[in-house]
């Protein structure tokens, strides 16, 4: 199974990526070889005390101009603070579903 997305906010190419795991309502990972960084990650979800945690766990290849191309990311497209509001959108579009189902 393959999935395509992009960033548009980033102005990044359109990612293509093969799921590697998909358990429902436990985790899901996959794997692109496509693109400079070629990101491979899972994300589990686990039920606590009434919530569910999530786990993101990610990997990329070196970014494009060895430790500028590092360095330039990091000043400018920091990768913690793009995947904490990626995952405060995922948490809103969980919720907001979740909400129109129980109504």
């Amino acid at each position: 199974m393959h999935a395509a997305g992009n960033d548009e906010n980033a102005g990044e190419a359109p990612l293509l990526a093969k799921l590697t795991k998909d358990q429902e309502n436990a985790s899901i990972g996959w794997n692109s070889s496509i693109g400079s960084l070629q990101p491979t990650g899972v994300v589990t979800f686990t039920e606590l005390n009434g919530y569910t945690e999530i786990h993101v766990v990610m990997q990329w290849f070196d970014p494009p101009a060895g430790i500028l191309g590092e360095w330039f990311s990091k000043a400018f497209l920091n990768p913690e603070d793009m995947l904490q509001e990626d995952l405060e959108r995922f948490k809103e579009l969980v919720e907001s579903r979740a909400r129109l189902l129980t109504q």
